[in-house]
């Protein structure tokens, strides 16, 4: 069962340093801080979406964070990543072909390419 792991070895060894214990202890209040702010944002006494609100908005700025994204377009992370896993034959779809999937990810990686 070996082989299973050997494709993410690379990149298990450029995202193991940015996930250590001790930089995530240097970064332990400013995780707190966002946390708490996100939190303190929530609508009180009203429904919202759990998922959209906490769930993706704290992951997004954390990966955001812990890969020195640029922070005004941290958006863009959640965007490329649920174009990459949407059913274009689903209702209200990102996009509706791979021709428009391809586009989107051709422009994410001219993104990076400028990082």
């Amino acid at each position: 069962m070996a082989w299973i792991n050997r494709p993410t070895r690379g990149l298990d060894k450029a995202v193991a340093p940015i996930v250590a214990p001790n930089n995530l202890h240097n970064l332990e209040a400013m995780i707190r801080q966002r946390a708490a702010e996100v939190l303190d944002s929530l609508p009180r006494i009203e429904t919202f979406d759990w998922v959209e609100k906490v769930s993706i908005e704290l992951t997004t700025m954390m990966l955001a964070t812990l890969f020195v994204f640029p922070w005004k377009d941290k958006h863009l992370l959640t965007y490329w990543s649920d174009i990459s896993i949407t059913d274009i034959n689903a209702p209200g779809a990102l996009v509706t072909s791979d021709e428009e999937r391809l586009g989107v990810q051709r422009k994410m990686r001219r993104y990076f390419a400028t990082l």
